[in-house]
C-alpha cells in the first residue's frame, strides 16, 4: 500500500472561513442540539460578559465541539462501529460541562464580582447534574470516559514487574484510550500533536509532575507518563487505519491526518 499523500487532502487553513462557520454550526445544532443546549444553557459556557475581568468560556466550547468533530473523523477513518462512534463524538462533545460551575464554586468569596450570567442557584446546580448524570447514563454508564479525560486515568495504571507502562495501558479498552488520546490532542480548539500539547499541559500542571506516590506507582513522572502512552496509542491508530485502506507514511502524521480530515468534511458540507 502506497502512503497516502496528505498533500491531497485540503489544508484545514485553506477552507473557506464561510464554510468552517457553517460547517460547526451545522455539526452543533444538528445532531448534537440537544448537547449544544446543555453546555450553552444548563452548563452555562457562553462568552462572559466582561472579558476585561473574567475569560470567556468560547475556549471551552471550541475544545468541546472540535474534540468532537476530530473523534467523529476519526472513527469515520478507522471504519468504527457508528453506532460507537456516536458515543464517543457526544462524549468528546459534553466531557467537562462542570468548568463554569466549578469555578464560581472556588470564586464565589473573591472580591471580584461574579456576573450574573456565571452564577449558579442550588437549583441550576441540580439541573446541571441531573442533565450530565442523563447523557452519561447513555454514552457513558460506566464513568470510564470521563476518567479518560482526567489525571486519574493513569492512577489505573498499577504495573507488575516486568511490564512497561504501555503494555499495561494498552490491555484498557480502545474506546478508553482513543477518548484520551484524542483529547489529548487538543489545546482549547487547536488540534496539536500529542507531544506538543502534552508539553503545553506540563507547564500548567507541574504538580502532577511532583506528585512522589504517583511518580512510584508509574515508575516515572506524570507527563513523562503520558508522552509514551500517546505514543503507543498513536501507533495503534496509525496500525488501524492502515487495516482500514489509509496508509499513512507515519504513525507522527495522524494528528496532521485528522486535522485535514476534518477540513476535507467541511469542504463536502460547504
Amino acid at each position: 500500500m502506497a502512503p497516502l499523500d496528505l498533500q491531497a487532502i485540503p489544508e484545514y487553513s485553506e477552507v473557506p472561513m464561510e464554510a468552517r462557520i457553517s460547517y460547526w454550526i451545522h455539526f452543533a445544532l444538528g445532531k448534537h442540539r440537544n448537547e449544544m443546549d446543555f453546555v450553552l444553557h444548563t452548563a452555562k459556557l457562553r462568552r462572559k460578559h466582561d472579558p476585561s475581568t473574567w475569560r470567556g468560556w468560547n475556549n471551552v466550547m471550541k475544545h468541546n465541539v472540535a474534540q468532537s468533530g476530530a473523534m467523529g473523523a476519526l472513527c469515520e477513518s478507522m471504519g468504527i462501529d457508528a453506532n460507537e462512534s456516536e458515543r464517543l463524538e457526544t462524549y468528546a462533545f459534553v466531557h467537562n460541562p462542570t468548568i463554569c460551575r466549578d469555578v464560581f464554586r472556588r470564586k464565589q468569596w473573591a472580591d471580584k464580582p461574579i456576573p450574573e450570567t456565571e452564577r449558579f442557584t442550588a437549583e441550576e446546580e441540580a439541573k446541571l447534574e441531573r442533565e450530565y448524570a442523563a447523557i452519561m447514563e447513555t454514552v457513558d454508564p460506566d464513568g470510564a470516559l470521563r476518567i479518560a479525560t482526567s489525571p486519574e486515568f493513569f492512577d489505573r495504571i498499577a504495573m507488575q514487574e516486568g511490564e512497561t507502562i504501555e503494555e499495561k495501558a494498552m490491555q484498557m479498552p480502545f474506546s478508553d484510550l482513543l477518548v484520551y488520546y484524542v483529547d489529548a490532542l487538543f489545546d482549547d480548539g487547536n488540534l496539536l500533536p500529542a507531544h506538543e500539547r502534552i508539553a503545553k499541559m506540563e507547564q500548567r500542571r507541574p504538580d502532577l509532575n511532583a506528585d512522589d506516590a504517583r511518580t512510584a506507582r508509574l515508575g516515572m513522572r506524570y507527563w513523562d507518563a503520558e508522552r509514551k502512552v500517546s505514543t503507543e496509542i498513536q501507533m495503534s491508530v496509525f496500525k488501524w487505519l492502515k487495516t482500514n485502506g489509509i496508509g499513512l507514511a507515519s504513525p507522527e502524521d495522524v494528528p496532521e491526518f485528522i486535522r485535514k480530515r476534518v477540513g476535507q468534511k467541511m469542504m463536502h458540507a460547504a
